[in-house]
This record gives C-alpha cells, sequence and structure tokens, in this order.
C-alpha cells in the first residue's frame, strides 16, 4: 500500500504490500463539475470532504475565459454541523488549522470563536436583508410548493421591489401585530380579501423572521470573496433545516443569476463557483421547499462556471437524472440495497462486486473512486488520507491572539465605508436642521463629527435594546443626500444635459426619485472594498 511513501499511517492488522500504488486524483477535476461523495455516517464524508478543499486551495484555482483570461474559482460551503472551519468538540481541526489558507478561508457565523485567532477568519453573519432580493425569488424559494398556488403568494411574488421593501420593513418591526390594514394597502387588497392578508402576513413573518437582517451584509461580502477567489464557509448549524435550506437557496440563486446574466454580455464577469452541499438528496427533490435553485445549479450550471460537490447518506433518494451526470464519484461504505441499485443504475461502471465490496467495506476512508474527467473511467479503489493526522491545531491551548486574514480586512473595509456613510447622512442632516438646506459634510469640515460616534460595534449585540444599523437605508439616505445638494447636476438635468428620461419642468422630487434607482443602488448603495487583490498565477504546466 503505501510502505514506501509513508504517507499512511500502518496498522497491526495491515498487510503491507509492494509494489506501492498511489492513487491521485486530479484536484482540478472539481472545478466546473459535479461530484459525489456517497457514505454513511462515520465513514469519511467529512474528513474527505476537509482534504479535498485544503489541496485545492493549496494554490488558488483559475479557470481559464475569454482571451486566455484566468480567473479566480471560488468555493462556497454550507455547513450544517459547524464542523469544517474551526475544531470541534473533540479538538479534531477545521479549515483553519490549514497554514496554506490563512489569507483564503473565509467564514460566515453567528457563532463566537473559540479563541481570537478563529475569530480572524470571520467576516460577518448568516443573515440576508431580503429587501435586496426579488420578491417572486424570495417567495418561490421560502415557501413550499404546497404553498405557492395560494392567491395570497401570487400577489406576494408579483409585488413590486418598493412595494416588497415596504412590506418586509413592516413585518420586521412588528411581525404579526402589522395592522391588516397596511398589509391590505401594500398589497391592494380590498376589504373583503381580509383572509388573503392574515395568510401574507403570516407566510411573511415566517420567512423574515428566519433569514432577514436589516444589518447584513453577507451576499456582498460572499460574492466579493468568491470573485477573489476564496473559500467560504456559510455556517448554518445553528439554524433550522428549512431555515438553513432557505437561506442556501436564496445565496444560490443569487450566484446562479448573476453568472447567467453575464453569460451573454460582451465582456462577462461571471464569477467561477463550487457549491458543497451536505445531504444533498433533501434539496435535490423536486417536491422540496427551496430545492429549485439546487436543482437548476446541477443541472445547467456548468456552462456558467459553476460546479457542485454533493454529499449524501442515502444515493438513493437522489433523482437518476441527476446522478447520470456526475463527473466525480467517491464512494465509501454504504447500506441500503436501495442506494447501491440507484448507483449502478446511474453509472454502470458500478458492478456488482464493487457494489459487494462497498456493502461490506468496514474500514472508514476505504472505497471505490471513479472520474470521466480525464478520459480513464474506470473504477479504482482508495484509501483517503486522515486529515487529523495531516494537520494540528494552530491553537492548541485557544489563547492565541488575532492574526491578518483575507476575511478580517474585508470586514474591516466593508465596516469603515458604513462608518462613513453613518457619518456623512448624519452631517448632512445635522447641516440641513440649521439652514434648511443639505449638503455633504466631513469630518474635517465640521470638527463635532467623529467616527468614534457611529462605532459599529455599539450595534453588535444580539440584544433586542439595541438597534442595529439599516446598512440599505444608510447608503441610500446618503446618495439622496448627496443629489440634493448636487445643485449643477439638478440643473444639468432640467436643461436636458443628462440624458435621465425627466422634462425640463421636473421637480427635485422627481429627480430623486429616478436617480435613487440609477445611482444610489447600483452604484453608491454597495460599494466594494478599495483593496485591489491580484488574480492569482496560473498553476505550472497550465496552459495560459
Amino acid at each position: 500500500m503505501a510502505s514506501v511513501s509513508g504517507k499512511l499511517a500502518a496498522e497491526d492488522w495491515m498487510q503491507i504490500k509492494e509494489p506501492e500504488v498511489l492513487v491521485e486524483f486530479p484536484i482540478e477535476s472539481l472545478v466546473s463539475r459535479r461530484s459525489f461523495i456517497f457514505a454513511r455516517a462515520g465513514f469519511g464524508k467529512s474528513n474527505l470532504n476537509k482534504l479535498l478543499f485544503s489541496k485545492l486551495y493549496a494554490e488558488t484555482p483559475t479557470v481559464e475565459k475569454r482571451g486566455g483570461k484566468r480567473v479566480p474559482v471560488g468555493t462556497v460551503i454550507f455547513d450544517p454541523d459547524g464542523e469544517y472551519f474551526w475544531p470541534d468538540d473533540k479538538g479534531r481541526p477545521g479549515l483553519c488549522d490549514v497554514p496554506h489558507l490563512q489569507d483564503k478561508i473565509v467564514v460566515f457565523t453567528d457563532r463566537e470563536g473559540p479563541s481570537d485567532f478563529y475569530q480572524s477568519f470571520v467576516a460577518d453573519g448568516i443573515r440576508l436583508d431580503i429587501r435586496r432580493l426579488k420578491p417572486s425569488d424570495v417567495i418561490g424559494i421560502a415557501l413550499s410548493p404546497e404553498r405557492q398556488n395560494q392567491q395570497n403568494v401570487h400577489k406576494l411574488r408579483g409585488l413590486s421591489q418598493n412595494r416588497w421593501e415596504e412590506l418586509v420593513n413592516l413585518i420586521a418591526k412588528t411581525g404579526n401585530q402589522t395592522p391588516i390594514s397596511d398589509i391590505s394597502r401594500i398589497m391592494d387588497l380590498t376589504d373583503n380579501q381580509e383572509m388573503e392578508a392574515l395568510a401574507a402576513r403570516s407566510n411573511m413573518t415566517r420567512i423574515v423572521r428566519s433569514v432577514h437582517g436589516k444589518s447584513s451584509q453577507l451576499m456582498d461580502k460572499l460574492l466579493h470573496a468568491l470573485t477573489q477567489g476564496k473559500l467560504c464557509v456559510v455556517d448554518v448549524s445553528q439554524m433550522r433545516e428549512g431555515q438553513s435550506l432557505i437561506l442556501s437557496g436564496l445565496i444560490l440563486r443569487k450566484i446562479f443569476d448573476r453568472n447567467q446574466e453575464q453569460f451573454t454580455t460582451r465582456e462577462p464577469k461571471t464569477i467561477p463557483t463550487i457549491a458543497v452541499v451536505e445531504e444533498a438528496q433533501a434539496v435535490l427533490n423536486e417536491r422540496a421547499t427551496a430545492a429549485e435553485p439546487y436543482i437548476a445549479w446541477v443541472k445547467e450550471g456548468r456552462k456558467y462556471a459553476l460546479g457542485a460537490l454533493l454529499i449524501t447518506q442515502q444515493p438513493g433518494s437522489i433523482p437518476n437524472d441527476i446522478l447520470s451526470q456526475g463527473d466525480n464519484w467517491f464512494i465509501f461504505h454504504l447500506l441500503s440495497a436501495t442506494d447501491l441499485v440507484n448507483v449502478r443504475k446511474a453509472n454502470a461502471h458500478f458492478s456488482e462486486d464493487l457494489l459487494s465490496a462497498l456493502l461490506n467495506e468496514p474500514i472508514p476512508g476505504q472505497g471505490v473512486f471513479w472520474s470521466s474527467v480525464e478520459g480513464k473511467p474506470y473504477p479504482v479503489a482508495i484509501r483517503a488520507l486522515s486529515f487529523e493526522q495531516m494537520y494540528r491545531r494552530l491553537d492548541e491551548n485557544y489563547d492565541r491572539a488575532a492574526v491578518p486574514t483575507f476575511a478580517a480586512e474585508m470586514k474591516r473595509e466593508f465596516d469603515q465605508q458604513l462608518q462613513e456613510a453613518m457619518l456623512e447622512t448624519a452631517g448632512s442632516e445635522s447641516r440641513a436642521s440649521g439652514n434648511g438646506r443639505a449638503t455633504a459634510a466631513t469630518s474635517e469640515e465640521d470638527p463635532f463629527l467623529d467616527l468614534e460616534e457611529f462605532d459599529l460595534d455599539e450595534f453588535s449585540s444580539d440584544g433586542d435594546s439595541i438597534e442595529k444599523p439599516d446598512v440599505k437605508e444608510t447608503y441610500e439616505r446618503n446618495a439622496i443626500q448627496a443629489l440634493r445638494a448636487a445643485d449643477d447636476l439638478l440643473e444639468r438635468i432640467r436643461n436636458g444635459g443628462v440624458a435621465s428620461g425627466l422634462s425640463k419642468r421636473s421637480s427635485r422630487r422627481d429627480c430623486r426619485t429616478r436617480w435613487k434607482g440609477e445611482i444610489s443602488l447600483r452604484t453608491i448603495l454597495y460599494p466594494r472594498p478599495s483593496t485591489k487583490y491580484s488574480v492569482p498565477r496560473a498553476r505550472p504546466g497550465t496552459p495560459t
């Protein structure tokens, strides 16, 4: 087995044979491919997953785009048990303990790190600002298929973006106590449609309470990190299964739609991404809540530079048309005859003798691998190395200080931008109250204004007594006040100097409404970090 290289720790029960045969998997084959890991609990699924991605990101993976340009590949792992990023309760290492991943891993979690060192990898919590998403996407993903035909659900899906935002804000404040009259007004319901309004309020309360957070910048940070080719872990271990599926479904839908829109543009800016999904059988069932984004990702994502690694104990519960499209298969011990039969139906290379061996395989990490990527599609027996033996905890006593990481720097830049926006908004409002006119203000112009007044740490508590900053509202107000002060711009618009679709008689309010959507939401509302990160160099031997 591994008597020469020493990569495999020999046990007393092993009979070491020669010549040594090392089975190596071209790790780049995970990119833009569909891969599966099948095994019963305790037989090495998580170990193999950590092993694969610690190797894949030894150097940032890249793919070739138009004109020979190489762009980095990001990965998003939805972690249902909180076992991938930090050491677990048994002290087994996580991906944050891999030295070469220090500047490549980004964690999104509401949990507090066991030490300042591990907290250095956290970029944000796990809430989404659903006001910025399409109501059709949120409602279509968050509510079960049985509810989709209800009349109130149809009307919720068809809301305009402005009405959707107003509704979410109302529900976030008062939940099921929101006046029915307000619900009816937003949804254009009559007095005799009170039952529809009640049902809509109930549905929206469930959705908002599950995933919404007005101070969240998760989506912005995640997309930025993926663009830079980072390994992102979204910790959903503290969410109920339904909540986690909604959250992950909305994230996948956003990435998929973005890549689909960019695919046919003159200069496409798609984000090559690998999605890692545990308990895949729960989301690849068309009748399951939030299943549609996963199914679309797996079936159609490849042409948009989207790959998937699907992990499950029950391959028999995954539709055959999805299984048959798999490019890489890692199969360890399985017990159910249904699972084994489904594997053979989807991939004829797994013959009766191989399935019999997997049925009776007693050793964790021992299994069979098959791949169609390299043009040699035949099964190979493998024994996965132990991630735990390869790496040790980098903070053995949980007392190390924080270290510089990509995640910490990204968080600092996003927080700084928000602080500056809050400062400018407060300065403009202060001046407006004094002279009846809003002008932009900075700390240099007004010595009484200080960034420390808007320390975001004051808003970090989860307690109800402390109000968190509304990121969307802050940037919108900031943008609107900047436009109010731009007399020259307003004059040019009135005189036809700017192509805005407004008449010369347009009022200041008309201008503000028009440009609020055109400017604040696209350029001012969600600024990107100013730091430029270079695209990683191609690996040796990779065509450029």
